[in-house]
């Protein structure tokens, strides 16, 4: 018998069931390194203290303090991992406008240290956090290139401190499109014999703007090329890095290969074989054409000699907008309504989200089930929600009339690439045609009686007798309910009473805000 507990030696939480719960569904359960993480899968019995996992087997007791990375596989046999100590390395000059939303960014991403050399007259970038370190480097009358001379910096003097670094400049960033952060990344890739992943880049236009207008480059430019370019940047390990060739490249040492996600090896700072369906450097090179001009006159600083270029003819061609791509911004949005507010995109309808005791019912509920079927997917939160709880798949039906919807949708896919679908169109027609049984059937489309009748009832086919059924905006209270209540409320009551749906729970939360749960009766 082998048992998990999380806390302290005098306070600690059975998490047994847990655990064996995340191991059926999966080969193994990976507990993260840090108590906050932690505590967002097993909750938190004694906040503000350090804890520890502690598992007992064959009458011993061994015990994981937060900074280790502990994979229990299926037959419970246990692996700890050192932690992964990432930074990220980039040159400054004349980004003033661009350097905070650089570092929150990356710092988001998961990396626990940026390095910035500033390469201004004077010093120019300050920051009170302490996981930003600026290094002030003047002029570019070095021995070498200034970039060169950055990097040589880092190596002599701060690179023994990290498993894992990253040199970007201050218009790049990283983005995952399969990981929620950088060590997940790296602890799936740059494992074996790959010493470093290169992430090609792919160019960023101008979205048609002539202005900044205060919004972070993410956010103002969404449009990109296709394709992308073949050059690289790289994200390697410290230890089997031997040298930078270039600012795009290592050189590493022998048995050991820089590779691209496909698993295919790089030589040099170009990458024929893109692929940015895991991992991608968006590159802001173009911005408007006032600002390309401005930064331009900085000067390149990977090179001594500073060459004659054609701003405009240059500006041109690195101004691509072929495609939308929103990867990046919804990452940094970190949640559904702020992503819509950067696009410009307000919500006229409600959501769990504004409802906290909703949010936890709906958690408990639907806590590691693994499939769902929802009417009324509106911005998405919902659908956040059930995959955030462990749901493995999540089929949605919307009728569509919202313009924000489909970039409710796109957030969704970003975050939970293959669990979710969308089925627009009225419910009426689209929801008959579907034909699984799902575990939760959560109701909240039409408000009108006949609409709610007729979801209620034809999600009935969808069911078995362990299915729960949920129906929201049903408010009890006379007091709280709103017109959009009446019709929900009254079915609901007229189903327990015709002895249709069996009752588990009913909740009036505040006025305008209810829910109801229970499950089909079959005979």
């Amino acid at each position: 018998m082998v048992s998990f507990y999380y806390g302290t030696d005098n306070l600690k939480k059975d998490i047994t069931s847990l655990v064996f719960e995340k191991c059926k569904n999966g080969y193994s359960i990976v507990i993260p390194e840090g108590d906050q993480n932690r505590a967002s899968l097993f909750g938190d019995p004694c906040e503000g203290v350090l804890k520890s996992i502690y598992i007992e087997k064959d009458k011993s007791i061994m015990k994981y303090s937060s900074n280790q990375r502990i994979n229990i596989s299926l037959d419970f046999s246990v692996k700890t991992e050192i932690p992964l100590k990432t930074a990220v390395v980039a040159i400054a000059k004349f980004e003033s406008n661009y350097i905070n939303d650089f570092v929150n960014y990356h710092l988001l991403l998961g990396f626990d240290k940026i390095f910035i050399y500033d390469n201004e007259d004077t010093p120019t970038y300050k920051f009170e956090n302490k996981n930003v370190t600026v290094i002030h480097l003047p002029g570019n009358n070095h021995y070498k290139a200034v970039q060169y001379v950055a990097l040589e910096h880092f190596i002599n003097n701060h690179i023994m401190n990290f498993t894992h670094v990253a040199h970007i400049d201050i218009d790049e960033v990283i983005v995952l499109k399969k990981h929620k952060n950088i060590k997940d990344f790296i602890s799936e890739y740059i494992v074996g014999d790959c010493a470093g992943i290169g992430m090609n880049w792919r160019h960023f236009g101008s979205n048609g703007h002539s202005n900044r207008n205060g919004l972070p480059d993410i956010a103002r430019f969404t449009k990109c090329e296709e394709k992308g370019n073949n050059h690289i940047k790289t994200i390697f390990n410290t230890l089997l890095c031997a040298c930078w060739t270039t600012p795009h490249s290592i050189h590493t040492v022998k048995g050991y290969h820089v590779k691209n996600t496909k698993g295919t090896i790089i030589d040099g700072a170009f990458n024929e074989d893109i692929d940015f369906s895991v991992i991608q450097c968006n590159h802001y090179k173009s911005k408007t054409l006032d600002e390309f001009k401005y930064i331009r006159t900085r000067g390149r600083a990977d090179l001594m000699i500073q060459p004659d270029e054609n701003i405009i003819e240059d500006f041109n061609k690195i101004d691509l907008n072929e495609i939308e791509d929103y990867s990046a911004l919804v990452f940094y949005s970190q949640g559904i309504t702020k992503f819509l507010r950067f696009i410009g995109l307000e919500i006229n309808e409600g959501f769990c989200e504004q409802v906290p005791q909703q949010l936890v019912d709906l958690k408990e509920i639907t806590r590691f089930k693994k499939d769902i079927l929802e009417i009324g997917f509106n911005a998405g939160h919902s659908s956040q929600l059930f995959l955030e709880n462990g749901c493995e798949n999540v089929v949605s039906f919307d009728i569509g009339i919202h313009n924000y919807t489909i970039y409710g949708k796109k957030y969704i896919d970003h975050f939970f690439p293959d669990r979710h679908s969308l089925i627009l169109g009225d419910s009426n027609f689209t929801v008959p045609l579907f034909n699984k049984t799902v575990d939760v059937i959560f109701i909240d489309g039409g408000h009108d009686y006949p609409i709610a009748k007729a979801d209620l009832i034809n999600c009935k086919r969808f069911a078995n007798k362990d299915t729960i059924v949920i129906l929201d905006d049903t408010v009890y209270n006379p007091d709280w309910q709103h017109f959009y209540n009446v019709g929900p409320t009254k079915v609901w009551k007229e189903f327990v009473e015709q002895g249709f749906i069996e009752e588990i729970k009913r909740v009036d939360y505040s006025v305008g805000r209810g829910m109801s749960w229970g499950r089909y009766i079959f005979r």
